[in-house]
């Protein structure tokens, strides 16, 4: 057990409960903080995370305070998936990553890194053996600081590039993996010299044979985005193709959950098909969504295995998971437009974001102009004036009192400091 920062370094099997205070021009924030509706990476608070974290927020100027911590001895020289990893990775390469064989094997490979950390938080799942519902246990290889490190690191990475960029660019989304961004390609090449960058690159180097940590995976003009994973392509690219490719490399699409006919087979009619979902979206809009037949249904009434259809509200708003700030209209589409940057705390966060469950939930709303994002924050800046008794009463329209509290002469109100930081 430790409280001191030195013992956490960059490879270090290490964990704690830390307290966090980034400096307020960090833009992103590296100690995640979990919440009911996904993680979150305010500019300070409290966090359960693991050393490369811990490791990177130092390096952005981070105060940290260590309230529990515990580092695990290791001997670097035992590395227990090394080599069934390194077997796998291998196999996929020579089986092509687009086969089924190829999958297969990613499957396998991921599978491992899954395992680790099966049965670490309470799950449930159908036992075809006894025909109920039981709880999943721990995997023969379930390991808590081994799954907790792995995720940690990857984050790292990430942060560490993230925060690499230039000041003058801008990291559009960011997921498990991957990130969209204006920055050039020799910009990139500069990341390579952060320290969780050149450790995960011996490392991949030593299972795969490269040492290539990034690569360019599309180019578009202008993106579109909704939420964490929702994503499109306004203006597509000119990147030039590679032969027999799949997916196009000048289109950017995750649709976030959304189903797509099956008649939509090009990336390009998919495309269109969610940015004319996002555009003419409305509040009283309802989706078709296909699930099959679960197991439990199939043991219990001898049912084939076919798709479900039923339909449920297109959810196209935005997640919260930063504070929208430069509210403005795009001049092409004419739709609502913000850039964002990290919470103060994750207070902030989830009393905006009950905020707007609130809000929603007296009437459902879509937030596509200035004027609609406008009222929303009069509700809001309203809501948290007001003691949780009070809140009841309070109108979805209107309802901010104006005497002795004169419109700011923008949306979001940034004279107001109950209103976190939208300007």
């Amino acid at each position: 057990m430790t409280t001191d920062l030195d013992d956490f370094g960059a490879d270090t099997l290490g964990y704690a409960d830390v307290k966090f205070e980034f400096p307020p021009n960090v833009r992103y924030p590296s100690i995640p903080v979990r919440t009911d509706n996904g993680i979150i990476f305010p500019l300070s608070g409290r966090s359960n995370c693991a050393s490369p974290e811990i490791y990177l927020a130092r390096k952005l100027g981070a105060k940290l305070e260590i309230a529990f911590g515990l580092v695990v001895p290791t001997n670097s020289d035992i590395k227990p998936f090394a080599q069934f990893t390194k077997e796998l990775v291998a196999k996929r390469t020579a089986a092509g990553s687009k086969t089924l064989l190829g999958l297969f094997w990613k499957e396998i490979t991921n599978s491992t890194y899954g395992k680790t950390a099966q049965g670490l938080r309470p799950k449930r799942l159908y036992n075809l053996k006894d025909d109920e519902t039981t709880p999943l246990g721990p995997s023969p290889i379930t390991n808590a600081y081994l799954a907790a490190f792995i995720t940690s690191a990857v984050r790292a990475v990430l942060g560490e590039m993230m925060n690499g960029l230039p000041a003058n660019r801008l990291v559009f989304s960011c997921t498990t993996d991957g990130f969209l961004t204006n920055a050039t390609e020799s910009e990139m090449g500069t990341l390579e010299q952060g320290s969780l960058f050149r450790l995960f690159s011996q490392t991949r180097k030593w299972l795969t044979g490269s040492p290539l940590v990034w690569e360019v995976k599309h180019k578009v003009l202008q993106p579109l985005g909704w939420r964490t994973r929702g994503q499109a392509t306004l203006i597509p690219g000119d990147y030039l193709e590679e032969p027999g490719t799949i997916e196009s490399k000048n289109i950017v699409l995750a649709k976030g959950g959304i189903h797509v006919p099956k008649y939509k087979e090009s990336d390009a009619s998919k495309n269109d098909y969610i940015i004319n979902l996002f555009f003419k979206r409305d509040p009283n809009k309802h989706i078709l969504v296909l699930s099959g037949v679960g197991l439990r249904d199939i043991m219990t009434f001898d049912a084939d295995f076919v798709e479900r259809k039923f339909f449920k509200r297109l959810g196209m708003e935005y997640d919260w998971k930063r504070t929208p700030y430069g509210v403005s209209i795009d001049p092409q589409s004419g739709h609502l437009i913000f850039s964002t940057r990290p919470w103060q705390n994750i207070n902030q966060f989830l009393s905006v974001r009950e905020t707007w469950d609130e809000y929603v939930g007296k009437e459902f709303t879509c937030l596509k102009t200035v004027e609609d994002f406008g009222r929303f924050a009069d509700f809001a800046e309203a809501r948290l004036l007001l003691d949780p008794e009070s809140r009841r009463y309070l109108k979805r329209e209107s309802g901010d009192i104006p005497d002795g509290h004169p419109k700011c002469s923008t949306y979001g109100h940034p004279n107001c400091s109950t209103w976190p930081g939208v300007v």
